[in-house]
């Protein structure tokens, strides 16, 4: 896991796949997976379009991303 942690804003979130994307602030678009929210064990792990948080991230090959989520922390 990446340890450098950043701010971004969540620009798309799939409830249902519980995949989506956060925009951070250098302008990378980072792939996000539900895997990755912290969150209380059995708690719903989701993001909200227009939410802010904190994240580390890794380098992959994805799509159209080049950089997945390692790590989510919601506000």
């Amino acid at each position: 896991m990446g340890s450098e942690r950043f701010r971004g804003v969540v620009t798309a979130w799939d409830e249902e796949q519980g995949v989506g994307a956060v925009r951070l602030a250098d302008g990378r678009a980072v792939w996000a997976l539900f895997a990755a929210i912290d969150a209380p064990d059995g708690a719903f792990r989701e993001l909200v379009p227009g939410e802010e948080v904190t994240l580390t991230v890794s380098e992959v090959a994805h799509g159209d991303y080049s950089w997945q989520a390692d790590w989510i922390r919601r506000g």
